[in-house]
């Protein structure tokens, strides 16, 4: 089964080119989002999305699509949480 990967590189580099996140963190509103911040929240989001949503998205697609599959992806289930 494959597993979700982020695209952090090209979400950097958006942050960087389209939306320069140095010039938005002059704004008052977006102080607080330096580009250390805005890094870790995207990390972090990134192994979210990669170590819970998408194991859960597969464990409803592989009980829909084949009972064998449903307990493979349970087993794995619990031994990642």
């Amino acid at each position: 089964m494959s597993t979700y990967q982020a695209p952090l590189k090209e979400m950097h580099f958006l942050l960087e080119t389209v939306a320069p996140l140095a010039e938005l963190c002059t704004f008052p509103h977006f102080a607080d989002a330096t580009p250390d911040t805005v890094a870790a929240i995207l990390e972090e989001s990134a192994k979210f999305a990669t170590e819970v949503l998408d194991t859960k998205v597969t464990a409803r697609w592989a009980a829909r699509a084949c009972p064998c599959l449903r307990t493979l992806v349970a087993w794995e289930c619990r031994a990642r949480w």
